[in-house]
């Protein structure tokens, strides 16, 4: 009896249990042999979404929502690993694997700025429930009787400065064309950021710019991007933004929500003093005190008196 099912649900259950096994596989090699005998020819722009799980979601990355979601540095990279896994051709592909993006991005006396403008292809979920189907041994099939065609384009704008932290004073701010990623045919000519510095949207194109902060805490980034046709995209990014002096106390969301924050050298350590308050008042909770790098990456250096 022919079954249709719901592509991502199909691939994320075979991954599920292959990560259950001593010898996992990769997600895309799953969804490839899985979907081998489906043609692409229609997804024209060489990169297919579903061949990635998509943490990044970049459906949410698109000016024409009533909602913009908000990116990040480590956001900014995991987009750049998806689209660049999710390409199956070589000439559609982004310029450098994710590790070497990585590499570049080391903290410096300036912070860049990356812009992700790119067309991509996703499957229509509709068009899949027409289309595919198994037969008889479980084989995922096509009927290429039906014409409409399995692939929607869809154009992602991601921008970030690539730190997550910078220190309360003025810091320098650069857009460079090695960080600038667009294959969509429609490039921008005119980019504005505003720093929430209280400065309002200034223009960054190809030159630096300096940016004073006075306070420290979460700041969120405003981006405004014109486009060769004439047409206007916006984007938003965060930027935790230090006050050595602040021990904690700051209110939630704010870099001092992180407590007792002691140190930050240009690596990104922290070192924070953890306390565990005791909400019963029965002396069963201790003082605690760990040192982490990278806040997003959650490496665990040193933790003594968990609780």
């Amino acid at each position: 009896m022919r079954k249709i099912v719901i592509l991502t649900t199909l691939i994320i259950s075979l991954t599920t249990i292959s990560a259950q096994i001593s010898d996992p596989f990769d997600y895309t090699e799953v969804f490839d042999h899985v979907f081998r005998n489906v043609s692409r020819t229609d997804a024209t722009t060489g990169i297919l979404y579903e061949r990635v799980v998509p943490f990044a979601q970049l459906h949410k990355f698109n000016s024409n929502l009533s909602i913009i979601d908000t990116s990040s540095r480590e956001h900014f990279m995991q987009a750049y690993k998806e689209l660049y896994k999710a390409s199956f051709q070589s000439v559609n592909s982004l310029p450098f694997d994710w590790e070497t993006l990585q590499s570049f991005c080391e903290r410096n006396s300036m912070v860049d700025i990356g812009i992700l403008h790119y067309k991509y292809n996703t499957m229509d979920s509709a068009v899949v429930y027409q289309k595919l189907y198994f037969d008889s041994d479980s084989i995922l099939w096509e009927n290429t009787t039906i014409t409409t065609s399995l692939y929607a384009e869809k154009t992602a704008f991601v921008a970030s400065p690539f730190e997550e932290f910078v220190n309360m004073g003025t810091t320098a701010f650069r857009l460079r064309n090695l960080f600038r990623f667009d294959n969509t045919g429609n490039p921008i000519i005119g980019l504005w950021v505003d720093f929430d510095d209280g400065m309002g949207l200034q223009q960054i194109m190809d030159s630096l710019i300096a940016v004073t902060y006075i306070s420290g805490g979460v700041k969120t980034l405003h981006f405004k991007a014109l486009l060769n046709n004439g047409d206007t995209l916006m984007a938003c990014a965060i930027l935790n933004c230090l006050d050595p002096s602040n021990k904690g106390g700051g209110a939630p969301g704010s870099q001092s929500h992180h407590p007792y924050i002691e140190t930050f050298d240009g690596n990104r350590a922290i070192e924070a003093k953890v306390l565990h308050p005791n909400p019963y008042g029965n002396g069963s909770f201790t003082h605690a005190k760990g040192t982490y790098v990278s806040i997003t990456r959650m490496q665990i250096k040193n933790y003594a008196n968990p609780y």
